[in-house]
């Protein structure tokens, strides 16, 4: 967790070529106009290959949209250059690149020097607070031990599960990936890429058993999944030492309101 999110070579990189891409439209806008001066192309023509630039009066907002266009693409490789969905949860994740997308700051050294290094700092409490909103998704009610507040051996999907695999959206199966991404961070493991992840390989199970039959069964070294005709998947945990490290996170974020389970195999959560 304390390894740095991002490789310096690779930020120098890309704010390279952002800066460089900005450099390039800016050019180009430059020769458009005066190609739109000579009267050769049609309207319509003109406004296929000008991007907005009919006059020479056009070009800062143009210059303007492009840069904004390339803050945007170089924060985005940025993201999927370093390991932050492995830090985050599916949400947080989420919210991170909308806050990039809707207003990009300027991707230069020191924006990418004060975002990485304060995600590196807050590594391990983001990774915290992903692993509790993970399990704030489950169904108290039907918590079957003494305490709301732990992951049993085995949680209940209800209506995950269809004939072409994960239903709901895709929110099951992204609360699934998630649960993977905290074993395999836990245990010192990189999370797989997304078509070879346990949820994949869930989903094409049950695609395949709807196309030919079969069990609706499968296993890695973290989990055993089984599920059924109504849709549910019933999902075991196969490594109690991270299930407990799970429930100590929980337990310290809760302010130790949760105590250490001597005995984590039992009890059921259910996921809605």
């Amino acid at each position: 967790m304390n390894t740095p999110l991002i490789k310096r070579g690779s930020a120098s990189d890309i704010i390279a070529r952002r800066d460089r891409t900005v450099e390039l439209m800016s050019q180009a806008a430059s020769l458009l106009i005066e190609a739109a001066g000579l009267g050769i192309l049609s309207p319509m023509q003109l406004d296929q290959h000008t991007f907005w630039l009919d006059k020479p009066d056009d070009l800062p907002r143009f210059i303007e949209r492009v840069t904004e266009g390339a803050d945007h693409g170089g924060w985005s490789c940025l993201v999927n250059a370093c390991d932050l969905r492995q830090l985050m949860d599916a949400t947080a994740f989420d919210a991170f690149n909308k806050q990039l997308a809707d207003k990009p700051p300027t991707l230069n050294t020191d924006n990418v020097d004060a975002t990485f290094s304060q995600l590196a700092i807050d590594a391990e409490m983001i990774f915290k607070r992903g692993l509790v909103s993970t399990f704030k998704r489950l169904d108290f009610k039907a918590f079957k031990t003494n305490s709301a507040l732990k992951f049993g051996k085995k949680i209940i999907m209800t209506g995950a599960i269809t004939s072409w695999g994960w239903s709901h959206y895709g929110v099951k199966e992204a609360t699934m990936l998630d649960l993977e991404r905290v074993f395999h961070t836990l245990d010192g493991q990189k999370m797989p890429e997304r078509n070879t992840a346990f949820a994949s390989v869930i989903s094409n199970q049950a695609h395949r058993v709807g196309r030919e039959g079969g069990e609706r069964i499968a296993e890695d070294n973290y989990f055993h999944a089984k599920w059924f005709k109504n849709g549910n998947l019933h999902l075991t945990f196969k490594r109690l030492d991270i299930l407990q490290q799970c429930n100590d996170i929980i337990a310290e974020v809760y302010n130790g309101n949760l105590g250490h389970d001597t005995n984590p195999a039992k009890g059921a959560h259910n996921f809605n």
